[in-house]
């Protein structure tokens, strides 16, 4: 796992798949490119793609997202969230 982050808020601009199926983290960071003002901190996870879970993949990034703004004191919505690895896997968020 890896944490990138600017002391400085960051325009975004984000090239996303038209594919019918998509990773939770590609629709959390569509929502966040498309709504937010600024982005500050990548969250970025190897070994589970968090691909094809549903909205429990989901939730997991907007749990991710919101530590990752709790521990940098920044908006949850100013997080983007990457992960790359098995699909289909649930994150262990325990962890």
């Amino acid at each position: 796992m890896a944490l990138v982050y600017s002391q400085s808020p960051c325009q975004a601009a984000g090239v996303f798949t038209t594919n019918v199926v998509k990773a939770a983290p590609v629709k959390w960071d569509k929502k966040v490119v498309d709504t937010s003002p600024y982005v500050q901190a990548v969250v970025i996870n190897s070994g589970i793609a968090n691909a094809c879970t549903g909205q429990e993949g989901y939730d997991c990034c907007a749990e991710t997202a919101q530590a990752a703004g709790k521990l940098l004191n920044i908006p949850e919505d100013s997080v983007l969230v990457a992960s790359t690895g098995v699909i289909g896997a649930q994150i262990p968020m325990d962890k």
